[in-house]
């Protein structure tokens, strides 16, 4: 949070140097140019470092469950479904596909509760 603002600021900063520059109609110096490139790379930075996986909380014994890896999630099936099971969470989702639904069948099916 610290580098995002630290990065907005040395960018609000870069831009009303510039807009002064341009007030006066003189060509911009060399360190703006250079304070801009410094304020982006702080940015990106902050962003990077932002970035974490989220904890879960597990649906059958409420205990907060974090991920083994702290930035990604695990590649191999194996692993991410262990990790799933362990947060007890076994319909994330990652079973349900919409593009291979039939709707054929869904129609029929709803049609068939409602003969019942």
């Amino acid at each position: 949070m610290f580098l995002y603002l630290l990065g907005s600021l040395f960018l609000l900063h870069a831009g009303y140097s510039s807009y002064e520059y341009h007030q006066l109609q003189i060509k911009l110096p060399s360190d703006i140019f250079l304070e801009v490139a410094i304020a982006v790379i702080i940015f990106m930075v902050g962003a990077f470092a932002s970035i974490s996986n989220e904890s879960f909380l597990n649906i059958k014994t409420n205990e907060q469950f974090q991920w083994p890896e702290k930035f990604l999630k695990p590649i191999a099936l194996s692993e991410s479904l262990s990790t799933i099971e362990k947060s007890g969470n076994e319909f994330n989702g990652s079973g349900y596909r919409p593009d291979f639904i039939n709707i054929r069948e869904k129609r029929q099916e709803y049609a068939q509760e409602f003969k019942d």
